[in-house]
């Protein structure tokens, strides 16, 4: 009797394994083939909601999203995704009234901001309508840095906000290799 219980238990937990093993074999294989697509012009002004509210404008200022990519993600998280937003009004001192970052005038960089801007424009290819490094770094340019990763001193992964606010227009790139 003894013996058949402990089978039993090692049955279950050999069916329980199984089926985990299973299933995440079965999500892993999905994630890397059929549910891992380029997404191009399909963002809606729900899943860009976040961009706004990392830099404290409000999701309240959205009119649309005018473009966007979404790349597929490496098995390391390797990505672009980048955004292009038209917004209502906004004023240069709203960008004063932040509380948990900084927005940083586009001449005017610290160095690593700097490299973080230059790395993101490197994959400008995918993203045409992107600002290149020279819109970016110039005085009518706004840039609120959310996440700037480094190997070293050199940046890696990227997640920058650009305004542009004589446009009206907020520009997005998240950048990992």
């Amino acid at each position: 009797m003894k013996t058949s219980l402990v089978r039993n238990i090692f049955a279950i937990f050999g069916l329980i394994s199984f089926v985990f093993f299973i299933s995440a074999g079965s999500y892993l294989v999905y994630k890397t083939t059929f549910g891992n697509t380029v997404q191009i012009n399909k963002a809606t002004k729900k899943d860009v909601k976040f961009i706004l509210n990392w830099c404290e404008l409000g999701d309240d200022k959205i009119e649309r999203v005018v473009n966007s990519y979404v790349s597929q993600t490496g098995f390391t998280a390797d990505h672009l995704d980048a955004y292009l937003i038209k917004v209502k009004d906004i004023d240069i001192e709203d960008l004063s009234h932040t509380k948990t970052g900084k927005w940083y005038r586009g001449d005017n960089l610290p160095d690593l901001l700097h490299d973080a801007v230059k790395f993101s424009t490197t994959f400008n290819s995918e993203t045409p309508w992107f600002l290149n490094n020279d819109e970016i770094l110039s005085s009518d340019s706004y840039i609120y840095p959310w996440y700037i990763g480094c190997n070293g001193i050199s940046p890696s992964s990227v997640k920058l906000i650009i305004l542009k606010p004589n446009l009206n227009l907020i520009y997005f790139k998240s950048v990992s290799i």
